[in-house]
Formats: structure tokens, C-alpha cells, sequence
């Protein structure tokens, strides 16, 4: 369950939603509330998709501009304005999160371009390269700075002779969540392996096949499989939930 927004507070220590994650509160509720002003017992449904929208899109640093073309794919028409106005308030309630992209402007330049080294929680920069909690890397051959057509310096790496691939702190912060995320999730799905064969994955998913007369208590145990606190990430808030069928479509109602 809301794995990437989890990990990224974690790593971001923006303690107010960790907290409010442990306690499993409607933590899409809480960001309307501060987006339209009014308690949460009266955010709309529609507000609700809003505030989940914030929490789940404005994390790796998206403008106001990508994020109203993102309401407006869901069906929810705002002006340039008022998504200007969301994402201030999301930047003034996360400023955690405001605060780790700084962090990974900082350790492009100093980490991953000059080489010193530098580990934040369970996760390692070093030249051209970030270290996730199982050791394997996040990687960015050829680090370089280049300019584009409009004459703007960025920084980009790619082997040489493939297309550059641009590197800012949004895409740094967007890679190492969901690298860690991905990590915490096939933790999970080893240790469910070891009594359920795995059939596949979907997103944030897994799909075992157990025996139907073992269905109930099979899903307690995987769920408890899941949300298990890795030693890398303590004082992590996990949390996730399933069903149980012998078709898939029928599992997720």
C-alpha cells in the first residue's frame, strides 16, 4: 500500500506522514485538507483524488504544469493557477521531501560526478553510481554536463555514442524510491516463495497460488510476509492488502 509515497517519507524523514502512515490514517484526506482548507470529516470524494494525486505525483519534484496535465488525464480540470497553488502547498507541507531533493542536487555534484563518497540511511552515493540497501546500483556511465539546443547547461550521462538521458534531483529522488521500493517488495515475495509458488507480479503486486482450502489463513500470512520491517528501513510504517480467489480480476475486489 502506498509503497513509493512510504519509502520516499522514510528517506526524506518527514516524520508528520510516517507518523500518520503508522497510525493508518487517510493520509490523501490530510493533504486535501491542507490543499482546500477545511477538516477532513468534509473533503469530497473528488478532493480526496486530488490530495492523493499530490502525494503520489509531487514527490519527485513535478511542476505545475505536468501536474495539470495529470489531473486532467484522471478528469479533474484545474487552472495552471490553482496547480501552482497545490503543488506551493505541497512543497511548504513536505518540506522534507523539499529538502532531499537539495540533498541530491548537492551529492550529484560531490558523489556521483567528483567521486566522495556519501551514505544517507541505507542508501550510498559514490562516482556515477547510487547503492541500494541490497547492494545492487542505481547507475549513471559517463556523467557529464552538456548543453542543450536553447543553450541550457545540463547534466546528462549515457554511453558514448547512445542518446544522453538528462539527471536532475527529481529523477535521482524518483530512481532511488523506487529502487527502494522494489527491494522491500521482492524481500517480501522471497520469503512468500518459500511456501507459495509465486505465479507474477503486477506493479506493487504479487500473485501466489495457494490451496483453496488454505485461502483465508494464506492470505493473513502473506500480507504479514509484506509488511514486514526490513533491518535496513527501521521505524518504516508498511502496510498492504489482498484477497483471495481463483480468478485474478475477483482477487482484487
Amino acid at each position: 500500500a502506498q509503497i513509493e509515497a512510504r519509502v520516499l517519507a522514510w528517506l526524506a524523514e518527514q516524520n508528520d506522514l510516517v507518523e500518520a502512515f503508522a497510525r493508518k490514517d487517510d493520509v490523501y484526506k490530510k493533504m486535501a485538507s491542507a490543499i482546500y482548507g477545511k477538516p477532513e470529516d468534509e473533503i469530497t470524494k473528488d478532493e480526496r483524488f486530488v490530495g492523493k494525486t499530490t502525494i503520489l505525483g509531487c514527490g519527485y519534484g513535478m511542476g505545475a504544469v505536468k501536474f495539470q496535465g495529470q489531473l486532467k488525464t484522471f478528469g479533474v480540470d484545474v487552472s495552471l493557477d490553482e496547480a501552482r497553488r497545490i503543488i506551493d502547498i505541497y512543497r511548504s507541507t513536505a518540506y522534507p521531501v523539499v529538502g532531499f531533493w537539495e540533498m541530491c542536487s548537492s551529492l550529484l555534484v560531490s558523489a556521483l560526478y567528483e567521486g566522495r563518497e556519501h551514505t544517507h540511511k541505507c542508501i550510498t552515493f559514490r562516482k556515477e553510481e547510487i547503492v541500494l540497501p541490497n547492494g545492487m546500483s542505481l547507475r549513471y556511465p559517463n556523467l557529464r554536463q552538456e548543453k542543450d539546443k536553447d543553450g541550457k547547461t545540463n547534466w546528462v550521462y549515457g554511453e558514448e555514442g547512445s542518446t544522453p538521458t538528462k539527471l536532475y534531483a527529481g529523477k535521482i529522488t524518483n530512481n532511488i524510491v523506487q529502487g527502494t521500493a522494489r527491494i522491500v517488495m521482492t524481500d517480501g515475495m522471497l520469503r512468500v516463495a518459500k511456501k507459495y509458488p509465486i505465479a507474477g507480479t503486477v506493479h506493487d503486486e504479487l500473485i501466489a497460488v495457494v490451496p483453496e482450502e488454505e485461502a483465508a489463513d494464506a492470505k493473513t500470512w502473506v500480507l504479514a510476509q509484506m509488511t514486514m520491517e526490513p533491518p535496513y528501513m527501521k521505524g518504516i510504517p508498511l502496510d498492504a492488502d489482498g484477497g483471495a480467489h481463483r480468478r485474478y480480476g475477483l482477487a482484487k475486489n
